[in-house]
């Protein structure tokens, strides 16, 4: 066998140590050790997730229209607000959207507030945009 081995130039197999096989205890402590980086990190996002959350959910409730700008343009920068609470995860019923929207305009509109809120029916936004765009 080792003759057949020089010939194939692998005698070095039968020459060296075979490496050691690292023990039980060294891989118990790396495993125990990568668990509680990956809780460490785990932990950490979902921290940032929801402070996240929390300014995302704050930008929404203090969105206010103001007259200087166009409706188009303010709704348009609210549905951004509200699309990143979709990204998020957060779900919003559009009725509830859509009574948001009507309930941040500035208190100038406060007649056509309650004239929108009071109704039976509920609008889809495009509707609610046409509804605009006709007052």
């Amino acid at each position: 066998m080792e003759f057949f081995l020089r010939r194939l130039k692998l005698t070095y197999v039968l020459q060296k140590p075979s490496p050691e096989t690292p023990s039980s205890e060294v891989t118990t402590d790396e495993c125990k050790f990568s668990n509680e980086i990956r809780d460490t990190l785990k932990v950490i996002h979902l921290a940032e997730k929801a402070s996240c959350n929390k300014f995302l959910v704050s930008s929404y409730m203090e969105f206010k229209m103001v007259v200087d700008r166009s409706i188009t343009e303010q709704v348009q920068e609210f549905q951004l607000v509200s699309n990143k609470f979709t990204i998020s995860g957060i779900a919003i019923d559009e009725n509830f959207y859509v009574r948001a929207i009507v309930s941040k305009h500035h208190p100038s509109w406060k007649e056509y507030q309650s004239k929108l809120l009071v109704k039976k029916e509920d609008f889809t936004l495009e509707q609610l945009l046409q509804h605009w765009q006709i007052e």
